[in-house]
């Protein structure tokens, strides 16, 4: 991977950061609806495929990174996938579900640095 592509990349991986925090503040705003919970597993479905497929282009540091990132979004997906399973919910319908593995903070800023830093 030459230089403009690990740019793009680590562009399109903060792009996708922000637009899932927009999506989770969304959820979070508007009454925790099914609706927009979909919008925020799309953009986690989204992370987890751009961070598998490019794994091997990252620092050892952004490897263990994206490892927890992957983590994260890989138990959140699944245990999504489990109560849309059992609930078949509606639009408007509340979807919450209990989630002990918090997003890994310490993760998203080592990429937001990258970003800074190849970006900025």
């Amino acid at each position: 991977m030459n230089k403009k592509q690990y740019s793009n990349l680590i562009n399109e991986i903060h792009h996708l950061m922000d637009v899932s925090m927009v999506a989770y503040r969304n959820y979070q705003q508007n009454g925790q609806k099914f609706s927009y919970a979909k919008d925020l597993r799309k953009c986690n479905t989204e992370m987890i495929q751009l961070l598998e497929k490019n794994e091997l282009f990252f620092s050892e540091e952004l490897k263990i990174a994206a490892a927890a990132l992957l983590e994260h979004y890989s138990i959140w997906r699944n245990k999504w996938d489990a109560l849309k399973e059992s609930m078949n919910p509606k639009e408007d319908d509340v979807f919450t579900f209990p989630n002990e593995h918090t997003f890994p903070k310490w993760a998203a800023h080592h990429f937001e640095v990258e970003y800074k830093k190849i970006m900025l």
